[in-house]
């Protein structure tokens, strides 16, 4: 692991975030379908006790390139549904620029094992895109 072989000032989080980031790196090639683990990671480097602080990475690490996948693919899907939908309804732009402002910060310091925020706005953003379809359809 590279944050092994680092000398890691562990009063800079910059810092940090590089050696955590550089082992996600490292792992990733060997996480195969399923990944470590949920909550893995923390215990898979010589930083232990961190997380990647990046909620897609982390995804991707200890659920593997599937549920890592899937989780990306969800958030791709789920944003660009509402982001076609929202032009002229202003409720469905709040909601997507709350999802988006949520994953912003789970980019920035998330962690996986912590996300209910996310998966409520994901889920609040599809049912939302999903009841302005159906209303749609009945006008029609």
């Amino acid at each position: 692991m590279p944050s092994c072989t680092l000398k890691v000032n562990l009063r800079n989080s910059v810092v940090i975030r590089e050696a955590l980031y550089m082992d996600a790196i490292a792992l990733a090639p060997s996480v195969g379908l399923f990944g470590y683990g949920l909550g893995a990671f923390s215990e898979l480097g010589c930083l232990r006790g961190y997380e990647v602080h990046n909620v897609l990475v982390q995804a991707i690490v200890e659920l593997g390139w599937l549920g890592g996948g899937a989780l990306i693919g969800l958030l791709l899907v789920s944003l660009w549904r509402a982001w076609k939908m929202s032009k002229t309804d202003s409720e469905l732009q709040f909601l997507l620029f709350l999802c988006c402002f949520i994953l912003l910060v789970d980019i920035a310091h998330g962690g996986l094992n912590r996300e209910l925020p996310l998966f409520i706005s994901i889920g609040a953003l599809n049912g939302a895109t999903s009841l302005k379809r159906k209303n749609s359809l009945k006008l029609s």
